[in-house]
C-alpha cells in the first residue's frame, strides 16, 4: 500500500508527459500542413501570374501581327492602284507569312 501513492503520482506525471508529448506533435503536424499549403498558394499563384502575363503578351503579338497585315494589304491595294510604269519601277508589297 506504501506504494500505491508514488506509483499513482507518477502513472499522473507519465500520463501528462504523454498527453503534452501528443498535443505537441499534433500542433507541429498542423503547423507543417500549414506551412505547405502556404507555400502550394504561393506557387500556385506565381503560376497563375506567369500565365496571365504569358497570355497578355500572346495578345500584344497578335495584335501587332494584325496591324502589320492590314498595314501590308492597305500597301498592296496601293500597289495594285498604280499605273503599269510605276508598277516597273515599283516593288510589290509581299503579305505572305
Amino acid at each position: 500500500m506504501r506504494h500505491l501513492i508514488p506509483l499513482a503520482i507518477c502513472t499522473v506525471a507519465v500520463g501528462g508527459l504523454v498527453s503534452g508529448a501528443y498535443v505537441g506533435h499534433h500542433d507541429a503536424v498542423r503547423q507543417q500542413r500549414l506551412q505547405n499549403a502556404q507555400i502550394a498558394s504561393l506557387q500556385a499563384k506565381q503560376a497563375h501570374a506567369a500565365q496571365l502575363s504569358a497570355t497578355k503578351q500572346q495578345e500584344q503579338t497578335q495584335a501587332t501581327i494584325n496591324k502589320l497585315e492590314a498595314s501590308c494589304k492597305q500597301g498592296l491595294a496601293a500597289y495594285n492602284n498604280l499605273t503599269a510604269f510605276a508598277k516597273a519601277h515599283t516593288a510589290k508589297p509581299d503579305c505572305s507569312l
